[in-house]
């Protein structure tokens, strides 16, 4: 091969690698360009580390990498995360905006039935939804979009909205037919009911229930459930005891023999309920790691009314400490096992004047108001 023959093919050869590396680059540039400046990667705002929303030119949120791959197709009405796994989004159906979780592969995690999910500080989520009332309803849930408390609420707030829930200064409120529940974080992480506020009625008396210092045996989905229960069975065979039914003994009883529910040592029959002094519930864990559940009733009765040969009337005023034991039938469903009481002194059950009977009963029958104990 002759020298100018070399020389042409050396230039030849370095031609083509220009060409190719303009080529090259102007690809690169392009699709560089596109990434950049398509207006389905425009990002909006940084979701998590390394993931980005952006809007499309129809109005349309979805997800991006920071390579500016698209993650979530922009087709949701509004996008936010609660993880790198997980979303909040909203879409129109039946032609109002409705909220649902989906996961980074665009699955379905949480239904679309909520008019908004709020993510509180990522400790959980409330769900609004519309329960055809004047006012909202709201789900608890936690941040994997599973259902933390079982219950829809009437109102659900923190003390401090912008900080944690710490076990000392802040809590959770939730409020539902007056009835109050606080709820903190554990020493682990997790979350427990330590307050709960019940308006309860026990024949023409309204009970309201403060009670702090749950403890931490039961789970906190279930909490606010049990202790109703525990407190609902008890003021029913307490007003069962008196009005002499058995049928609700029946009811209430394990195992359906309302006569283990009767007090063999004690006479109600024919007895008046003046005043409920105290009801204290409680869940404990007994010696064999069961759980046990029970309720302690303090009261103040009158016995039938006798009169003396002279004409006056002697009325025979008792107070007395029931205990109530219950546990859960095979339905899951909390029934009374066993029951015991005892006389005990009238002076330490702080009775109001208006509830002690002092003359005949067709002159001071009692007139019951809404009393108030605190449990701590």
């Amino acid at each position: 091969m002759s020298r100018n023959i070399r020389i042409v093919s050396a230039v030849l050869v370095l031609v083509l690698i220009v060409f190719l590396s303009m080529i090259f680059r102007y690809y690169f540039n392009v699709n560089t360009t596109h990434l950049k400046d398509e207006p389905e990667t425009n990002t909006i705002k940084i979701l998590h580390e390394g993931l980005y929303s952006f809007k499309n030119e129809k109005g349309f949120y979805g997800v991006k990498d920071n390579q500016g791959r698209i993650k979530i197709e922009a087709v949701w009405r509004d996008i936010d995360s609660i993880s790198a796994e997980k979303f909040i989004v909203s879409r129109y159906d039946d032609q109002k905006i409705r909220y649902g979780i989906i996961d980074i592969n665009e699955n379905t995690v949480v239904p679309f039935i909520y008019s908004s999910i709020v993510n509180k500080n990522g400790e959980y989520l409330v769900g609004e939804i519309d329960n055809g009332n004047e006012e909202p309803g709201y789900i608890i849930l936690d941040t994997d979009g599973e259902v933390l408390i079982d219950e829809e609420w009437d109102k659900c707030f923190k003390k401090y909205e912008n900080q944690t829930i710490n076990s000392v200064e802040n809590y959770m409120q939730l409020e539902k037919n007056d009835d109050i529940y606080k709820v903190r974080i554990t020493g682990n992480g997790g979350m427990k009911m330590y307050y709960l506020e019940l308006n309860k009625k026990i024949q023409d008396q309204k009970l309201d229930l403060k009670i702090n210092n749950l403890g931490t045996i039961l789970n906190i989905g279930n909490t606010h459930t049990t202790y109703n229960e525990i407190i609902d069975n008890a003021v029913s065979y307490v007003s069962a005891l008196f009005e002499n039914d058995a049928s609700v003994m029946k009811e209430l009883s394990y195992d359906s023999d309302y006569r283990k529910l009767q007090i063999e040592n004690m006479d109600f029959r024919g007895a008046r309920l003046l005043y409920t002094s105290r009801v204290v519930p409680s869940v404990s864990r007994g010696s064999n790691g069961m759980i046990e559940y029970a309720c302690e009733v303090k009261i103040l009765y009158v016995s039938p009314e006798e009169i003396e040969w002279d004409g006056t009337y002697v009325h025979s005023e008792n107070a007395a400490v029931i205990e109530i034991a219950m546990k859960k039938n095979q339905n899951g469903l909390l029934k009374i096992e066993k029951v015991s009481a005892e006389k005990t002194d009238i002076d330490s059950l702080g009775v109001p004047d208006e509830y002690r009977v002092t003359e005949a009963p067709e002159q001071t029958e009692p007139v019951l108001n809404e009393q108030s104990f605190s449990i701590n």
